[in-house]
């Protein structure tokens, strides 16, 4: 995960769509991420289930240098037209909510991938997709340099944290 673009997605439980059941909400997200791809003319495609696969669907071309994570696509995963990964995600559900942390591979996208429209257009697409209001970013960069960052970095750093483990 050295060369992805993250998010994550965070539902409050009094969301209708947090309580739409995993895979389907799995495939939403997805679905949504290929929309706003394909609004940059990238063609994109959901992996389909693995029980379920046809000779349809082309074999990806991965290089050796990526991460795990985009070796094998799970179903609904996001992939290129040519059946490379793009996107993947993982959720954790509990009472409070419903979280959705994934990941696009930088280097299955083009070089000229506009970032910053790609966002707005993502942003657009999960709102219509999940019907929710489309949310802001927020930019978390200035947290990087907080007190609280720099003691957690000390402790995971930290002889006895490492040998504990």
């Amino acid at each position: 995960h050295r060369d992805d673009w993250t998010y994550a997605l965070i539902l409050h439980p009094s969301l209708a769509c947090a309580k739409t059941p995993a895979t389907e909400l799995y495939e939403h997200i997805h679905r949504a991420i290929g929309r706003a791809l394909e609004s940059l003319d990238i063609e994109t495609q959901l992996a389909p289930c693995p029980k379920a696969c046809s000779s349809q669907m082309t074999s990806p071309r991965i290089p050796k240098h990526a991460s795990q994570c985009f070796v094998t696509p799970a179903a609904n995963d996001v992939l290129r037209s040519d059946g490379r990964k793009i996107a993947g995600a993982a959720m954790k559900r509990n009472r409070h909510g419903l979280l959705i942390q994934g990941s696009l591979d930088r280097a299955a996208l083009p070089q000229d991938f506009d970032c910053v429209y790609f966002q707005r257009e993502l942003l657009e697409q999960l709102a219509s997709a999940l019907s929710i209001p489309n949310g802001s970013l927020e930019d978390i960069r200035p947290l990087f340099n907080s007190e609280r960052i720099e003691r957690e970095k000390q402790r995971f750093e930290s002889r006895e944290w490492n040998h504990r483990r």
